[in-house]
């Protein structure tokens, strides 16, 4: 009888596994409110958990979900376990925005992400009309004058707010002298004074 024996011969490879250390990802400003034609600047800290004696490296990118800004830069790479971006704001942003610092991670450490949510003041441009636009009147008698104020930016509101009426010091009184609009516009009575030009 002939016996037949099969050696396999095969390899073992070891891999020596690290675990990535977490991190963690913190968005600081100076305010949580910006006017929508300012600039605000927001810091991006990322810290090591696993051994906070560590610093981080790699880099951050900055966004804001869609909502219409700009960031300067747009992304940083980390010197010292941060990171500094200035922010405006679009004209259409919305009046809450999240901004949010997207750590990628190194060779050592996971990826994280950090947010801060923002509130945007949207102050809208306006003209504001004044009728009649020329007017002759009498020394001793009034004339009503009509303010319109219009909202001209592209998401308009009526407006609200006051309206005060100055005639460049010329003598005359206005009543009332000035008026809370209460519908995109006011009126006042107009009496030039004895010594007006």
């Amino acid at each position: 009888m002939i016996v037949t024996t099969i050696v396999l011969v095969g390899s073992f490879n070891y891999h020596n596994v690290f675990a990535l250390d977490s991190t963690s990802t913190t968005v600081t400003a100076g305010s949580s409110t910006v006017n929508s034609w300012t600039q605000i600047v927001f810091t991006a800290i990322i810290k090591d958990i696993s051994n906070s004696t560590l610093v981080p490296t790699g880099s951050v990118t900055w966004t804001d979900n869609n909502s219409g800004g700009t960031f300067n830069p747009s992304s940083c790479t980390l010197p010292s376990g941060g990171c500094t971006t200035s922010y405006t704001p679009g004209t259409d942003s919305p009046s809450s925005v999240t901004i949010t610092a997207s750590y990628g991670g190194d060779v050592n450490r996971t990826a994280s992400n950090g947010t801060l949510q923002l509130t945007v003041n949207h102050f809208h441009s306006t003209s504001t009309t004044v009728m009649p636009n020329s007017a002759t009147v009498n020394s001793g008698t009034s004339i009503s004058y009509t303010a319109t104020v219009d909202d001209t930016s592209s998401l308009k509101t009526t407006p609200t707010g006051n309206v005060t009426w100055t005639d460049n010091n010329s003598g005359g009184t206005f009543n009332p002298s000035s008026c809370t609009l209460p519908s995109g516009g006011c009126t006042t009575s107009y009496t030039p004074g004895t010594d007006s030009l």
